[in-house]
């Protein structure tokens, strides 16, 4: 992000006239740096409304920043911001994933609208949960799994422009169990040492839904329980990483925990809690 930042703040100073040989207006310069920062800034928290609620990898963050940019402003031809963004995160390694989330007109046709209230989509989880487990099939869920939306939220957000664009954002979460032993079999993985094959052994999954001002599905990000092509590299890459040792899952969400139970003591004492 700082790369595409000065990369962005580079372009619009391009476009500044000289005061004097070599010398732009200072003012003008920290102008367009705090444009571009701001700009940038909006896009990364906007992003989080477009992401999975589970195992965010960076190749998805990059995906629900374009995905988010693009539907407020489609037009990008001024400074390139996405174009910036591709670049600077390509020369990571991290790229856009390939079918980008958003439906096609086909996969759209295959959902089943017939018991959704557009009013009802817009605020209440059960009839989000009725929607996604309507569409069980065509949304690939895991049909063994435990399924909650948890959360849903409009959304009204205003271009740099004036356009208006109107959303609805649901989550929802999977929850399955497994043996130790299946999940090294599914995953070619050898057992960690004194782990029995019996220790159960929990996935989570999870997707965001996207809908439109009329109640229709625009984007599905979302990271399974079980790969349905069998292929299982998230889960690979889960275990290569530790993260079903036990405890390992909660370590970033305990923080957050400590961190909540410690703010009524840093108000008491008269300390600002951010």
């Amino acid at each position: 992000m700082m790369k595409a930042f000065v990369k962005v703040w580079v372009q619009r100073l391009s476009t500044l006239g000289e005061v004097e040989r070599g010398m732009l207006h200072l003012d003008r310069v920290v102008e367009d740096g705090a444009k571009a920062a701001r700009h940038l800034m909006t896009m990364a928290i906007r992003a989080l409304d477009y992401c999975p609620p589970t195992a965010l990898t960076f190749d998805q963050f990059l995906t629900a920043l374009l995905n988010a940019d693009e539907e407020l402003q489609p037009d990008d031809s001024q400074y390139h911001y996405r174009d910036v963004l591709v670049e600077s995160f390509g020369a990571f390694g991290i790229k856009r994933e390939a079918n980008g989330w958003k439906l096609r007109e086909s996969d759209q046709n295959l959902l089943n609208y017939r018991r959704t209230h557009f009013e009802s989509i817009t605020r209440d989880p059960d009839e989000v949960f009725r929607f996604v487990w309507e569409n069980r099939e065509q949304l690939l869920l895991h049909l063994r799994a435990f399924t909650k939306v948890i959360s849903v939220r409009p959304c009204t957000r205003i271009s740099s422009d004036g356009f208006i664009l109107r959303e609805t954002v649901a989550e929802y979460i999977q929850l399955a169990s497994i043996s130790a032993g299946d999940l090294a079999e599914k995953i070619r993985r050898p057992l960690p040492e004194g782990t029995s094959e019996e220790e159960p052994v929990r996935l989570y999954g999870g997707g965001t839904l996207i809908f439109d001002e009329y109640g229709r599905l625009k984007y599905h990000a979302y990271n399974p329980v079980i790969d349905p092509e069998g292929k299982q590299k998230r889960l690979a890459e889960l275990w290569d990483r530790g993260y079903f040792e036990s405890g390992a899952a909660n370590r970033f969400s305990q923080l957050h925990l400590d961190r909540a139970t410690s703010l009524p003591m840093m108000a008491s004492k008269g300390e600002t809690a951010w």
